[in-house]
């Protein structure tokens, strides 16, 4: 049983500088100093954990700049910049020069590469792993920060996402976007410019980082919410917004957005088919069977009607939000609010809406009836576009050809990737998954 929790853990030893001195924490025991080291559970984000686990356990409140490279120890080193005065004096914590950290906490590769970054000659690991670049985003945004109120909730190569409150009070969030989501800075601005009731204000922008900061929305994240009313609000705000967007297609387009429509789908359905009966011929697992490749060429042939019976809806293409659950949508007094635009998509606007359901189910598992009313409430919203028979022929094909576009845009973004079969697993349950949603409706759909 222990070794099964620990194997859920990532363990990182820190290295955390402090700029005044120009040197490292350090925990002091008999045999000399050693760094401190911290376990974190697999599938959080490092720079949000550890510097959550840093602040409670040190009361320190740090930035991180990077993750090391992996070495040939059996744990990973961060490193972290202090942005306040070292704690209160413990007989256990030291603050010691990089040169006396001794080889067994730290190797030789790494122990240069902290004297890169402290020295700022470091410039492989983006411009989020510059020692100090949190003064020079504070003098570039013109607002005062108050440095203990940040927190680190992601960082990666020229990617950063924070909040911060300034010395009013006021809360705000700063996100910095690299390749390959660098589309969503222009993404992100065009809907703040053009649909500002439904994300959060723009306060100043930083061009040359890719970034923006923007008001916090006051509000509960979706997921919070148990009863029907939130969600019911979520896909009344996700209708107008679809509407109003349907009449700017060809700049969210020109912004970067993914083309995810039903001629695309049906282009990319027949090689996507056939990397997944090369997929299922692969499978070693007995615990699920194989798909044979009859039945992918029988689901063919279904997705195929399904994705005309959209395309025929009458129901324009619109702004699709590819990753519309895992906190994204925020409900205010207001209506919602619709965060993290990385993943837009063009394409028919139910295809967002069984996102949205999705995520309902991995919340509520076992509210499929819940789902259902949710399904049939905003099919009702585009009545005005379709009639009752389109609509209700729309609403039982889009469960399965939401589930078929998520596989192709995974399928798609994993080509670019040295191992490209390391998504098979996950594509099979997808497969099955667009297959268990055909044979709900099987019948229905002529």
């Amino acid at each position: 049983m222990t070794s099964a929790r620990n194997s859920r853990l990532l363990n990182f030893r820190l290295v955390l500088i402090d700029g005044s001195l120009m040197r490292l924490l350090t925990l002091r025991n008999p045999d000399g100093v050693s760094l401190p080291h911290e376990s974190i559970r697999i599938g959080r984000r490092f720079a949000h954990a550890l510097t959550d686990a840093i602040r409670r356990r040190f009361d320190l409140h740090t930035m991180q700049l990077t993750v090391l490279p992996e070495s040939a120890s059996a744990t990973r080193c961060a490193v972290h910049e202090i942005l306040h005065a070292q704690p209160q004096s413990r007989a256990t914590l030291s603050f010691e020069k990089l040169e006396n950290i001794p080889t067994s906490e730290i190797t030789e590769e790494e122990r240069e590469a902290v004297e890169r970054i402290m020295k700022g000659q470091e410039t492989t690991f983006g411009r989020f792993g510059r020692f100090g670049w949190i003064d020079d985003f504070m003098a570039r945004i013109g607002l005062d920060i108050d440095r203990n109120s940040i927190r680190h909730l992601n960082q990666g190569f020229d990617f950063c996402l924070m909040t911060f409150r300034d010395i009013r009070g006021a809360s705000f969030w700063f996100k910095a976007v690299g390749e390959p989501n660098l589309r969503e800075y222009a993404i992100t601005h065009l809907l703040v410019r053009r649909f500002p009731a439904f994300l959060p204000r723009i306060v100043t922008s930083v061009p040359e980082w890719s970034g923006w900061v923007a008001e916090h929305v006051e509000g509960m994240p979706l997921d919070m919410f148990l009863s029907l009313n939130g969600w019911t609000r979520v896909l009344k705000s996700l209708t107008a917004l679809q509407e109003e967007a349907a009449m700017s297609i060809s700049m969210i387009r020109e912004a970067g957005a993914t083309d995810c429509g039903c001629a695309h789908l049906k282009a990319a359905l027949d090689p996507f088919i056939e990397q997944m009966q090369r997929a299922m011929h692969a499978q070693t697992s007995t615990a699920v069977a194989q798909l044979s490749d009859d039945e992918l060429d029988q689901m063919r042939a279904q997705l195929v009607a399904a994705i005309t019976i959209l395309e025929d809806s009458g129901i324009p293409n619109s702004l699709l939000h590819r990753d519309i659950g895992h906190g994204n949508v925020i409900v205010s007094p207001t209506g919602a609010k619709f965060l993290d635009w990385a993943e837009a998509g063009i394409g028919h606007p139910f295809l967002s809406a069984e996102h949205l359901l999705a995520s309902h189910e991995c919340i509520h598992p076992m509210g499929g009836s819940e789902r259902q009313v949710l399904r049939d409430f905003y099919a009702r919203l585009w009545n005005v576009h379709a009639s009752t028979r389109q609509i209700e022929l729309a609403t039982k094909s889009s469960p399965a050809v939401a589930a078929l576009a998520y596989g192709i845009d995974t399928w798609e973004s994993s080509a670019t990737r040295s191992c490209p079969e390391h998504v098979w697993p996950f594509l099979r349950s997808i497969v099955r998954r667009t297959k268990r949603e055909l044979e709900a409706v099987s019948g229905s759909l002529a």
